[in-house]
C-alpha cells in the first residue's frame, strides 16, 4: 500500500499529494463524516484532532484498521502526540548555533593528544611476527619517538 501511495505521489496525482499533507481540523472533519454518520461521536473524535498533526493518508488507515469510536480516538491521540513530539525535537535551520571553523592541530598539540607509546616498538613488531619492518626501522632512522 505504502508502495502505491508513493508511486502515486512521484507520479504528481493531486489527491495522493493532499492526502500526504498534514490535516487542518475541518479537513480532517470531511474525511470523518465519510466514514462516522453519528454526529456526536463525530464530534467528539473531531476534537482529538489538532492542526497540521496527522496526514490524510494516517486518518484514512485509523479508520480502515479501527472500528469502534474509542479506539479511533485513541489512536488519533497516539498519531497527534507522536507528531508533536517530532516537531518538538525538530530543529529550525534559523535557531541552530553558528559553527566556527576548528583550528588546525599543531604537531605538539597532535603529540600530546596521542601521547607516546609505552611499548618497545621493536619488541611490538617482534610480537606481531613483523621482524621485517625492524630494518626498515634502522634503515630509515626512525625511533620510537
Amino acid at each position: 500500500m505504502e508502495k502505491m501511495r508513493i508511486t502515486s505521489m512521484i507520479s504528481g496525482e493531486k489527491i495522493t499529494k493532499s492526502n500526504f499533507a498534514l490535516l487542518s481540523v475541518n479537513a480532517a472533519r470531511q474525511i470523518l463524516k465519510g466514514y462516522i454518520k453519528n454526529q456526536k461521536k463525530l464530534d467528539e473524535i473531531v476534537q482529538c484532532v489538532e492542526p497540521d498533526t496527522i496526514s490524510g493518508f494516517e486518518l484514512k488507515d485509523i479508520l480502515n484498521e479501527v472500528f469502534d469510536a474509542e479506539g479511533i480516538k485513541k489512536a488519533i491521540v497516539e498519531k497527534v502526540k507522536a507528531t508533536q513530539e517530532m516537531k518538538d525535537i525538530g530543529y529550525d535551520i534559523r535557531l541552530l548555533p553558528e559553527f566556527k571553523e576548528e583550528e588546525k592541530e599543531t604537531d605538539d598539540q597532535k603529540k600530546k593528544r596521542i601521547g607516546f607509546p609505552k611499548n618497545d616498538i621493536e619488541s611490538l613488531l617482534t610480537e606481531f611476527e613483523c621482524k621485517d619492518s625492524i630494518a626498515k626501522l634502522k634503515e630509515h632512522q626512525i625511533s620510537s619517538e
